[in-house]
């Protein structure tokens, strides 16, 4: 029986005694409840596990849904960690899948217990290729640490007997004071064995280096993919000859480097740039011919002047947006004139980022095979769409991507359509996140006969992307007519830096 409220004076002790009792029993039926309800949802997980359809899988099955599960990078490293947060028969699922174990991560510190810890790793990772970041620690004195202790040299001991199953090798040095730089080469002649089954190899510190550097000087004759940041290979390394892959990113070059390394790379396939091209004169770098390159992203057409490619099919150019948008005249006519002077005519798909698009001037009647067209955070004005009404602009591209690119004209949409006709064999549209774009745009190419298949996602911000125009000469012209011998040019003078 609940209290009178409406009775403001005081219970009396044996009142207050009996409501307290109540009080009690009820958190105590509460409590049982909640036991009762945990105990209920226990059996309703553990019945809903026993009828489920992935217990019909192969545990091996299994297995590799966990590790696909698993991000790459960092997260692959750790997905054995998060057996914790899963089942029992997970558990032993992941426990007894090797592959979910070959993701190893050596911190290169003299610590035993580590050392043990990355014996189990390789034991439980059977006999699946290795994938192995060595690291040292950020800062301080890891890499003299790891020579003068020889930490490296122990955890070498425990992987060397595996070495036929290193498919993967990363390198990253994390302390790179000046005084360690003669360090960083010892620690690099460490790895100066042979991994026969060796196929990628990453290699980067946290600060810049201008010294060339030897490394893997063993046999690595099946290594295809190389990776680098601010540590530079030395060009007179022997397995650069066999690369396929070459992946430069988030450092500062100079062009006679990258020069000198995409000449020791000839059988490359997919090339990726994304270089800060240092301050410096530089005359006389002759033609580099890639005759198997497919795939090439770059962030400066600096490059386009010395290379030729005759089988590229994919070019993609991608600019930082903190530099300003790069003036898409020059990109398209400094690509025409490499692709004619490579006698390439079978360019597939092209990728702009961050590119101001003040005339489309591209061959579009020499490049019947471009099929793609993908632009983001791309500014186009009105006049650069003077020459899509060519027949050969309709019956060539198939896909026309914008991403991020605000203000699209209108002028685009009265040239693919007439008369509720659709005009262009493009088949496939889409518009995502683009500022400007109408609903009633997206409408009316419905309406079409013959209209193309369109993915619309409807910008949420209230006002365009800014973008700032470039005012750096990287943007000027490199050729001034299609030539195969060598050129002379020099590179814009930006502001000196001081370099470590």
């Amino acid at each position: 029986m609940s209290p009178d409220l409406n009775n403001l004076s005081f219970p009396l002790e044996a009142e207050r005694k009996h409501v307290a009792d109540r009080v009690a029993q009820r958190l105590e039926r509460i409590a049982q409840l909640r036991r009762e309800i945990a105990q209920l949802t226990k059996e309703n997980i553990q019945d809903r596990f026993y009828i489920s359809i992935h217990r019909l899988l192969p545990r091996e099955v299994l297995g590799e849904i966990f590790v696909h599960a698993a991000a790459r990078g960092c997260g692959a490293w750790l997905a054995p960690m998060v057996i914790s947060h899963v089942s029992r028969h997970w558990r032993n699922v992941v426990h007894t899948t090797p592959r979910a174990w070959s993701f190893i991560c050596i911190r290169i510190i003299p610590d035993s217990s580590y050392s043990q810890l990355v014996k189990i790793w390789v034991e439980l990772s059977g006999q699946s290729p290795l994938h192995l970041r060595f690291e040292t620690p950020l800062w301080g004195t890891g890499t003299r640490d790891a020579v003068r202790q020889t930490s490296l040299g122990n955890y070498l001991a425990l992987l060397q007997p595996h070495v036929s199953r290193w498919h993967s090798v990363e390198i990253f040095i994390g302390d790179t004071p000046h005084h360690s730089i003669w360090n960083i080469q010892l620690l690099l002649q460490q790895f100066n064995f042979d991994m026969p089954k060796l196929k990628s190899f990453y290699l980067d510190t946290t600060r810049q280096l201008w010294r060339d550097y030897h490394v893997l000087k063993g046999e690595v004759s099946q290594l295809a993919r190389l990776t680098i940041g601010h540590c530079r290979p030395s060009t007179s390394n022997h397995w650069l000859s066999h690369l396929e892959e070459l992946e430069i990113i988030n450092a500062a070059h100079s062009l006679l480097y990258i020069h000198g390394l995409l000449k020791a790379c000839p059988r490359l396939t997919k090339l990726k740039l994304d270089v800060t091209i240092q301050e410096r004169e530089v005359r006389g770098l002759n033609i580099i011919v890639l005759p198997y390159l497919r795939r090439v992203y770059v962030n400066d057409i600096l490059y386009l002047s010395f290379l030729r490619l005759p089988a590229l099919v994919s070019f993609t150019f991608a600019k930082p947006p903190s530099t300003g948008a790069q003036e898409g005249t020059k990109i398209f006519t400094n690509l025409s004139m490499m692709l004619e002077a490579s006698n390439n005519f079978i360019l597939q798909e092209l990728n702009l980022n961050d590119v101001e698009i003040n005339r489309f001037n591209f061959a579009f009647d020499q490049h019947t095979c471009l099929s793609t067209v993908r632009l983001t955070n791309c500014y186009v004005r009105p006049e650069a769409l003077e020459n899509w009404n060519q027949s050969s602009v309709c019956s060539s591209l198939k896909l026309l991507e914008f991403f991020s690119c605000d203000w699209i004209p209108d002028a685009l949409f009265d040239l693919l359509t007439h008369d509720g006709v659709w005009l262009s064999a493009i088949e496939r549209l889409v518009f995502f996140d683009c500022f400007g774009v109408e609903p009633e745009q997206i409408t009316r190419i419905l309406a079409c006969k013959n209209s193309p298949h369109v993915v619309f996602s409807a910008s949420a911000r209230t006002s365009p992307i800014i973008i700032t125009s470039s005012t750096t000469s990287h943007n000027r012209i490199l050729f001034s007519a299609p030539s195969s011998t060598s050129m002379s040019f020099s590179l814009p003078s930006l502001p000196s830096s001081t370099s470590s």
